[in-house]
């Protein structure tokens, strides 16, 4: 397997460090009838082979049949932990997480985070927990009082909010999807759910710089942090919710590279 490592070549080395140590597991017909149940057969020797080899965790960026709150109540029996690759990746990360370059007028981002912090332990924290902050054009975190993930625009003379209730429990995960366009205004969704500001904006600010699982200071990094992708527009809510169901790879253009823009905190 080969990883993305024109920028971190480090990473390479120390998965294939990792990988030396996995082994092959042999999958029987009779162990994949106890999944005839689910409905994408191509899943089903995943599931019947993580239970085989007694895995440990079942690494997956299918959100749809794996991740989703759908998914959680069809799986509900399954032994196996499911999650974001960012559980295996995570250990490689030797530096903070990159800022990012990126469109201030028009774009998407899109963000999976498999947390591992739950909505007791922000509250412990006493103070908000930022998923993503783009300064002075808007910023996402959770509440943990209220158990709300809140995307907060500053492009109007009164900042607007949009609201979705969540509950992080100790083996969940979040997929959040945020669209900005100076002129059609703004789309969050989250697990599905989504919410729109179809207003122009105010004001434009003359610059800034996306940052990833903080805030604009650098705090309150994510553990757990594990894919994100950007468009160079603002997705139609139809294409949003093909990414939420895994589909982002065949939009209509590939999403936008951002590794050529990382930049990295001095």
């Amino acid at each position: 397997m080969q990883l993305e490592t024109k920028y971190h070549p480090e990473l390479q080395r120390k998965f294939d460090e990792l990988a030396r140590h996995l082994e092959v597991v042999e999958v029987s017909d009779k162990d994949i009838e106890k999944y005839t149940t689910i409905a994408d057969p191509n899943d089903r020797h995943v599931l019947a082979g993580a239970e085989a080899g007694c895995a440990d965790y079942l690494v997956t960026l299918d959100w749809k049949h794996f991740l989703s709150s759908s998914a959680k109540k069809r799986l509900a029996g399954y032994p196996i932990t499911r999650v974001f690759p960012g559980i295996l990746t995570s250990p490689f990360r030797e530096e903070q997480l990159p800022r990012i370059a990126i469109s201030i007028t028009e774009g998407t981002f899109a963000i999976g985070v498999d947390p591992q912090w739950t909505s007791k332990t922000i509250q412990h924290a006493g103070r908000p927990f930022v998923v993503l902050d783009f300064p002075g054009v808007f910023s996402i975190w959770y509440e943990p009082a209220r158990f709300q993930l809140k995307m907060r625009t500053e492009v109007y003379e009164s900042p607007i909010v949009l609201t979705f209730r969540r509950y992080i429990d100790d083996s969940d995960a979040l997929l959040c999807i945020a669209t900005w366009d100076v002129v059609q205004g703004f789309t969050c969704m989250l697990d599905g759910k989504l919410q729109t500001i179809p207003r122009r904006w105010q004001k434009v600010p003359a610059e800034s710089r996306l940052w990833i699982g903080s805030d604009r200071n650098g705090a309150n990094q994510i553990n757990g942090l594990v894919i994100f992708h950007g468009w160079p527009r603002a997705l139609t809510g139809k294409e949003m919710r093909r990414v939420f169901e895994g589909g982002y790879v065949i939009l209509p253009e590939k999403p936008a590279s951002l590794t050529n823009s990382i930049r990295f905190p001095d």
